[in-house]
């Protein structure tokens, strides 16, 4: 393996496909960066007409536009933080036995609720909140619903004060907010 060293901010998939859409592809192995320190490797050393190519390709690399590096925070961030919050609370349910209470659908019932909080002018649900990772609308939501026991009248010990509490102060951590009391 060949490596050719760069100091450079890439988006890696997108310089992939740039090496691979050139006459590089052949001898193209893999990239690696860390930080900006970019590495490009090769199966067979690149000739001097190759490595003006490699050269080129390189410079002539934006990086990632915004919207792709904030589609791979969300990938790679807020998604996951979602979709574990969600299974936390969902295991927990199942144990302390939501289905045999037959609570299953009155649970889901307030995910699915379009609630109208501070700052909105539309209704909105804690499940679109969530799926598209709006996560200070999702918090805003249980705050509203908190302070709104009505919502959650006989749900317990599924959804509680406790547990929305709880939920909130794990989504203020993962936005790096003061805990809610």
């Amino acid at each position: 393996m060949f490596e050719y060293n760069y100091t450079k901010t890439a988006y890696l998939a997108q310089l992939q496909i740039e090496i691979n859409g050139s006459t590089l592809a052949t001898k193209y192995n893999h990239l690696e960066t860390l930080g900006t320190a970019l590495t490009v490797t090769f199966s067979s050393e690149l000739t001097t007409e190759e490595i003006a190519t490699l050269d080129a390709i390189v410079a002539a690399h934006t990086g990632a536009t915004t919207v792709q590096q904030l589609s791979a925070y969300l990938d790679n961030a807020v998604f996951p933080f979602v979709v574990n919050l969600i299974r936390t609370f969902a295991a927990e349910n199942i144990s302390m036995g939501i289905t045999q209470a037959g609570k299953s659908g009155e649970t889901l019932g307030l995910f699915e609720k379009q609630f109208v909080i501070s700052g909105t002018t539309r209704a909105v649900s804690l499940k679109s909140a969530f799926d598209t990772g709006s996560l200070y609308v999702a918090r805003g939501i249980l705050q509203h619903v908190r302070t709104n026991s009505s919502e959650y009248d006989g749900l317990s010990p599924f959804v509680t004060d406790a547990r929305l509490l709880a939920m909130i102060n794990k989504i203020e951590t993962f936005l790096g907010l003061a805990l809610s009391t």
